[in-house]
């Protein structure tokens, strides 16, 4: 699909404008062999101090981490066998959760990420988890577990949230980004241990290979996908606009047809009228 069709396509489908993009970065990353792992989460969640951890990032910062809204677009770190993509925080503005949720477009992996300090899931956020863990694969990471032996009750209740009515069992990680950093950058082995970061990491390296050998059949299902959904779209609205073009034609075929007999009918009566005042005359 070249790129006159893609604009087609937004031509006739202006309110499909998001599965449009999505299939155009489907499209862009067809040449790309390395799994894309996204880290999907609400505004100050650990999203980007996670990522720091997961890239080897524990010395000088690539993810920029602060207290005010920092990623405003995707951010990519290129590994050695993985795409990392920080995508901007959700509940800040609508174009923010629009750009974090295109993101997940073209991920192999999405880490979901949710802070343990803001209690358990709220539904509208569970509503959205479950979409994306419809049709991606998720593992699910908890972040601030400094102490998860006293979030064992809530860390239990979100992970039956998050594996309720799915087919698959969803992978939670409770994580101390802070206790790995600062393990990492003074040498404590006790703190990287007992961060959970490294059964994280360790469970991307097994996924590595599955992940890498499904990549290429993932992006052309959902490709398809796509553009099968969007092409019936525009056949449909095509039909509906050439219905609506034949019955306004049959709306001004009536008329004309009403006029022409209008026409005839004058041209009679005034025919009779002519003749009457004839014999008048």
């Amino acid at each position: 699909m070249d790129k006159a069709q893609i604009d087609m396509l937004h031509q006739l489908l202006v309110d499909r404008g998001d599965e449009i993009e999505q299939l155009e970065r489907l499209l862009t990353f067809e040449g790309q062999m390395k799994p894309r792992i996204v880290v999907y989460g609400t505004y100050n969640s650990g999203k980007s101090s996670l990522l720091n951890a997961l890239t080897g990032h524990y010395e000088s910062s690539f993810f920029r981490v602060n207290d005010i809204p920092e990623t405003r677009e995707e951010n990519v770190y290129e590994s050695e066998h993985f795409f990392y993509v920080d995508t901007p925080g959700l509940d800040v503005n609508t174009e923010d959760d629009r750009i974090a949720l295109r993101g997940i477009a073209g991920a192999v992996l999405v880490l979901i990420v949710h802070r343990l300090a803001a209690g358990s899931l709220q539904e509208k956020d569970l509503n959205v988890f479950q979409r994306i863990m419809d049709t991606n694969n998720v593992m699910v990471v908890l972040t601030g577990a400094e102490q998860p032996e006293e979030d064992a009750a809530l860390i239990d209740e979100i992970t039956a949230m998050i594996n309720r009515g799915s087919p698959k069992t969803i992978p939670v990680f409770p994580v101390s980004n802070p206790r790995y950093l600062k393990g990492k950058r003074e040498g404590k082995l006790k703190l990287v241990a007992a961060s959970g970061i490294p059964a994280l990491i360790m469970q991307l390296e097994q996924c590595g290979d599955e992940l890498r050998a499904a990549l290429k059949k993932d992006r052309k299902t959902r490709r398809e996908r796509l553009l099968s959904s969007l092409l019936h779209a525009a056949v449909s609205l095509q039909s509906s606009k050439q219905a609506a073009l034949t019955r306004k034609r049959r709306v001004i075929e009536n008329q004309q047809q009403q006029f022409v007999a209008g026409v005839q009918e004058l041209k009679r009566e005034l025919k009779e009228k002519i003749t009457e005042y004839n014999k008048l005359v």
